[in-house]
């Protein structure tokens, strides 16, 4: 093997994408989110949009903006969702969560149910904040902007 003729190219994060899918699919939320969201004339369906949040916390927890940014197009879940980053953009994450709003009850109630019976769990209640903030400029004088 000649290793000069050898390179590397479209190198993509693949692992935890790949992880998280599985696990999504474990738990059906691919099936939920297919059945609860509805079709429109949108090139790209909204449960695929909403599996792309959801793996996004779960890879790479920040906002949508960051995600549609700097994550989405060099991990692989162009190529998993099959929504090729060319039409990918923050705006579509935002109107995801709008599409995602009405059904979160029902989702909640799929998620505790799924994630109960996939690892055994007993519990009372299951809490998962994503509650973020964010500061520009000189934030160094604030303490409310220190972290933690």
């Amino acid at each position: 093997m000649d290793l000069n003729g050898v390179r590397v190219e479209r190198t993509l994060r693949f692992g935890g994408p790949w992880l998280g899918r599985t696990l999504l699919r474990q738990l059906e939320l691919d099936r939920f989110l297919d059945q609860s969201l509805r079709r429109g004339r949108e090139q790209i369906p909204w449960p695929p949009m909403a599996m792309v949040l959801v793996l996004g916390r779960l890879c790479d927890p920040s906002s949508e903006l960051r995600l549609a940014e700097s994550f989405y197009q060099p991990s692989a879940l162009p190529d998993l969702l099959g929504v090729p980053a060319e039409k990918f953009n923050d705006d579509r994450l935002y109107r995801a969560l709008d599409a995602l709003l009405p059904h979160k009850e029902k989702l909640e109630k799929h998620l505790r149910h799924n994630l109960g019976e996939l690892f055994d769990l007993d519990y009372d209640l299951l809490l998962y904040d994503v509650t973020s903030t964010y500061f520009e400029g000189e934030a160094k004088g604030n303490p409310l902007a220190q972290r933690g």
